[in-house]
């Protein structure tokens, strides 16, 4: 990138950082589930964001999408907004009125694939039987 005479290489970011960035950011909320925190890195929508708040996150951090947005912004402050707002709506009877009542709640439901409950049975066959693909007797009759 070259502004002002000065050149600096870009990071890494938008969409292609979310899958690690809500990775990261669920070991360290896990790690330290008093300490604030805010998300960032591929959010563009508010799905993306209720995500990092339900991992603990209090605020949210755009700037990739922000930047493709043509009006430079307001588009998707509107949209997180809006989110926000019938999210909240959606889930009153819950008691939820704002983005602390939600803060942390599915934290405890991130866990390393270890921990991931795997059928015992010989017949199993890694999801192959759900009809992902075919299975391998099947390929080589």
């Amino acid at each position: 990138m070259h502004v002002d005479g000065y050149v600096s290489s870009g990071g890494l970011g938008g969409p292609a950082i979310l899958p690690q960035s809500m990775a990261k950011m669920a070991q360290l909320t896990q790690a330290f589930p008093d300490k604030a925190f805010s998300g960032i890195g591929g959010i563009a929508e508010f799905a993306h964001a209720l995500n990092y708040f339900l991992l603990g996150c209090g605020t949210v951090q755009v700037c990739t999408a922000a930047m493709l947005d043509h009006a430079i912004g307001p588009n998707i402050i509107a949209g997180l907004n809006r989110g926000l707002t019938e999210f909240l709506e959606r889930h009153a009877d819950r008691g939820w009125s704002s983005v602390e009542d939600i803060r942390g709640l599915r934290r405890d439901r991130v866990v390393t694939h270890s921990r991931i409950g795997r059928p015992d049975s010989k017949e199993y066959f890694g999801g192959h039987d759900e009809g992902y693909a075919e299975h391998a007797s099947a390929t080589h009759d």
